[in-house]
């Protein structure tokens, strides 16, 4: 009788943690100072996201579910037109294998580690 009972309960509360999670929108982020770095003929600018989540967020990176960053870089220019670009950052941890498999779309490279600090 208390298994049943438990087992429901455990349903409901794996029902809402999905529910909340699948709807997350994200929240503000912080980038370091951006630096300007004039490369032949381009501009390029360089800046590390150093503040993006929750405390719990890493329990939502390891849940095994792909989670998608999305980034919106817009450079506007007096008199020019606004440079939009939109990129995302995937990351996948295995849980089986114990390490993180994070995917750059700006680069088209995939990087693969066991710590979530990198």
């Amino acid at each position: 009788m208390f298994q049943t009972l438990l087992s429901k309960v455990v349903s409901g509360v794996i029902s809402l943690s999905m529910l909340l999670l699948s709807s997350y929108e994200g929240n503000n982020a912080a980038f370091s100072e951006i630096v300007a770095l004039v490369f032949r003929n381009n501009i390029m600018l360089k800046t590390q996201l150093v503040e993006a989540f929750e405390n719990d967020f890493e329990s939502v990176f390891k849940s095994g579910k792909q989670i998608d960053i999305f980034f919106d870089v817009q450079i506007e220019s007096p008199g020019n037109e606004t440079f939009t670009e939109t990129f995302v950052h995937s990351i996948l941890f295995d849980p089986l294998k114990q390490y993180y498999s994070v995917y750059l779309q700006e680069k088209d490279e995939e990087l693969k580690t066991d710590n979530i600090n990198e």
